[in-house]
């Protein structure tokens, strides 16, 4: 059966452009872990241990921590703990943790408690079935408990700590006062203050969604070497990636969601299942509007436990979008390139809490959520686009595989007749002049480059550089000339890194940084986004029953755009077109069906979402 690539269809919604791209330069080992192993990884640059109460020394990937012992992050640098039930906690530059609990019980209940000092983690949480199971991050304002969910946790130098929500929902206590943290919210605990409202996060300048049909599992791994998406043994789910959301094996298809993704090299690997045969992928992505930036197709086949991969080059403009010229080749895989603890699924007790959805509804991009979803009608030729340069697109060489079986042929030797030489008269040589060598022209050496993006107040941008000096030390300083980021060349000249955008940048300016290193200089655009608090009102002042309207406000919310309403989760009429100060007001009908008790109304735009409680009789 042949393997690879059949053909690619492109469809492109938006003008590419000309940035830098930085392919991923880690190479990283499948780690297994054993069920009362706590597993040490750096995916990149290094980290330090400290064992008790010993000093920090330099750590090793792979390292066994154990209950009180804390590891630090390097600037610049990723680190990943893994816990024995499939939990991972990925630590960011500059980070300190400490591992005050981790065990599992006889009777099956999990405890993994974490102290965080200082920095940016994002804990990916297993569902925990027992309701005498936990999974807690403490920092100096505050404690966030899961029960299987995604979330960030943040804590600055004057131990002000912030959690924010991928999925599922996080109850923050801080000064004895508890708040519950949904789907696409923040909270900030100052210290000695209680837990601020729930607010919407803020707005990501794009979302990148790879998809898979089956027979076939699919892994993303970003130019951090982080992987999210579906990995063997197990099936095991992977989410390493900050804010990724990831279907469950045998969810068809397969999606994997990177919102706020960095421009570089994406490899993505794929491992065909039974009954093998043809799978077929996307890679599709969204701007922070909502508007299509690209969607490629593509298809192949493979035997069952045949392992693929082929990369996947993004850039970013200056304003978050995404563009990429399509997958590259796809190669045989001998070793996954994943980093993660293989955990076989849990099967509920009497004693375990509720099941519930581990993962949120994705948006429709690209392959649709949900089971047997039909592929994306796309057109047979690539539509005309005004703004964006043509595209030609060509199939991809298909990888021949080897057979099997091996014919050796049998060597029968024959006998060599022979031949009697002529004698030919030497012929007199004449000479001929010296060619001179034409000297080749030194190749001008290409200028440095750094890219840009869009991030909002205090929150953090991913900046890449090519073409610069191997080995020197790059320094990133804001208009002001703060320093904002730093880096050091690696052997292809290039760099990634890390860029705070300052509390005090304006939204919806746009400021230059400026790279300086080894003699050089290069700057690139930031765009501060506009990040939107919309608030969503309910003005009725009894009890309706069904069938009756409701009339309803709203403000904050982006200008000039449609929103939509949800009655339990449910679509219903009444949306419209936000006012150009993104404000709104209407009605809807209460559903003819409705049962008297609680209810929950949503309005939704522009990818915010802000629910109201309203009681029926």
């Amino acid at each position: 059966m042949g393997k690879g690539w059949g053909r690619r269809r492109v469809l492109i919604a938006a003008v590419i452009a000309a940035l830098v791209v930085v392919p991923a330069a880690l190479v990283i080992s499948q780690q297994r872990a054993s069920s009362a192993s706590t597993i040490l990884s750096i995916l990149d640059g290094t980290a330090s241990v400290a064992r008790g109460a010993a000093a920090f020394v330099s750590a090793s990937d792979g390292d066994i921590v154990s209950t009180g012992d804390r590891v630090q992050t390097a600037d610049r640098s990723h680190a990943m703990v893994s816990f024995f039930d499939g939990s991972t906690l990925e630590i960011e530059p500059a980070t300190t943790v400490q591992i005050e609990e981790a065990q599992g019980a006889a009777s099956g209940a999990i405890a993994i408690r974490i102290a965080q000092t200082l920095g940016r983690t994002w804990a990916s949480v297993q569902k925990l079935t027992r309701v005498d199971s936990k999974f807690e991050i403490r920092t100096p304002t505050l404690t966030a408990a899961v029960r299987g969910t995604g979330f960030i946790t943040e804590v600055l130098a004057d131990g002000t700590s912030s959690v924010q929500t991928t999925d599922g929902t996080v109850q923050v206590t801080a000064q004895g006062q508890t708040v519950s943290v949904g789907a696409g919210q923040t909270t900030i605990a100052p210290p000695n203050g209680p837990p601020s409202a729930p607010a919407s996060s803020p707005a990501s300048p794009n979302l990148l969604r790879f998809g898979m049909h089956s027979p076939a599992y699919l892994a993303v791994v970003d130019p951090f070497g982080r992987a999210c998406g579906v990995v063997l043994p197990g099936p095991t789910v992977v989410r390493q990636i900050p804010g990724c959301l990831a279907s469950d094996p045998g969810t068809e298809p397969q999606l994997v969601d990177l919102p706020s993704a960095m421009a570089g090299t994406y490899q993505v690997v794929v491992a065909a299942i039974a009954p093998g045969g043809a799978f077929t992928a996307t890679a599709s992505a969204v701007d922070g509007l909502g508007n299509l930036s690209f969607n490629y197709l593509a298809s192949g086949s493979g035997e069952t436990g045949a392992k693929y991969t082929t990369r996947i080059d993004i850039a970013a403009a200056s304003n978050g979008a995404l563009t990429t010229s399509g997958f590259g080749p796809l190669t045989v895989l001998g070793q996954t390139p994943v980093k993660f603890s293989a955990t076989t699924p849990k099967q509920l007790s009497p004693t375990d809490a509720p099941g519930a959805p581990q993962f949120s509804p994705l948006p429709v991009i690209g392959f649709a959520a949900g089971n047997n979803s039909p592929l994306p009608a796309l057109p047979t030729t690539v539509p005309s686009v005004t703004s964006a340069p043509s595209v030609t697109t060509s199939a991809l060489p298909t990888l021949a595989l080897p057979t099997a079986t091996t014919v050796v042929p049998t060597f029968v030797p024959t006998t060599v007749p022979t031949v009697l030489p002529t004698v030919a008269p030497t012929p007199t040589p004449t000479l001929s002049p010296t060619p001179t060598p034409t000297p080749q022209p030194t190749p001008t050496p290409l200028p440095p480059a750094l890219s840009g993006g869009t991030a909002a107040q205090g929150a953090t941008l991913p900046v890449l550089g090519t073409n610069w000096p191997v080995g020197a030390a790059i320094t990133i300083a804001w208009p002001d000339g703060s320093q904002v980021g730093g880096a050091d060349v690696q052997p292809d000249g290039r760099f990634a890194t890390l860029v705070r955008v300052p509390q005090t940048a304006v939204p919806g300016q746009t400021y230059k940084i400026t790279a300086t290193g080894g003699g050089l200089t290069a700057t690139a655009d930031v765009v501060v986004a506009v990040v939107y608090t919309p608030t969503f009102t309910l003005l009725n002042t009894f009890a309706p029953r069904q069938t009756t309207a409701v009339p309803f406000t709203g403000s904050g919310w982006p200008p000039s755009r449609d929103y939509s309403l949800l009655f339990d989760g449910r679509p219903i009429a009444g949306g419209g077109v936000t006012s150009t100060t993104g404000a709104f007001q209407g009605s809807f009908v209460i559903p003819a069906n409705t049962t008297a008790g609680p209810h929950t109304v949503t309005a939704t735009s522009a990818g915010y979402s802000v629910n109201a409680s309203l009681t029926t009789q």
